[in-house]
């Protein structure tokens, strides 16, 4: 399956990360604001080989900021880009295509990952969906290098749209 950025699909997703983004924002009107914390890892993150590397993030709920637990969560290659702001192709097979499970704290990690550009998927009822910042409209992607550890940060997914 193959991306583009600025696809119709890419662009619902971008719509529905900026709706769920938008309801997740705005506080009940009788009720203060409540800083959600960031759950630690449940797991120590390894250390990269020295040719391969790792990538790893918390994956939550863009509602409630709660993990997401058992979500299953895909690097679908970069396999073309048009530089600055340009069009982004990313190819996933999800039989061969690095996955990785959240843990009790929404942690994933990748391990052993070969040094190439790859862009943050997960499988929806909808299809196959690159992850992208709410706040940017921007898909997550990483740069794996050889004793590299990426770290993605905080992932947001509206979970009514995962597996």
């Amino acid at each position: 399956m193959k991306f583009a950025r600025g696809s119709r699909l890419t662009a619902a997703i971008c719509l529905l990360a900026l709706s769920a983004a938008a309801v997740a924002c705005v506080p009940p009107p009788t009720q203060a604001p409540t800083p959600a914390a960031t759950p630690m890892p449940t797991r120590a993150i390894p250390t990269p080989t020295s040719d391969t590397a790792v990538i790893h993030g918390i994956l939550l709920d863009v509602t409630t900021k709660a993990p997401l637990v058992d979500h299953p969560v895909y690097l679908a290659e970069i396999i073309a880009t048009g530089g600055e702001g340009g069009m982004m192709v990313a190819s996933m097979e999800p039989t061969t295509a690095p996955r990785a499970y959240t843990d009790s704290s929404g942690t994933f990690v990748f391990m052993g990952i070969a040094p190439k550009a790859y862009a943050l998927a997960t499988v929806t009822p909808s299809g196959h969906v690159l992850f992208v910042r709410p706040e940017t409209r921007v898909e997550i992607t990483a740069t794996a290098r050889p004793s590299e550890t990426v770290n993605l940060g905080t992932v947001l997914l509206d979970s009514k749209f995962g597996n």
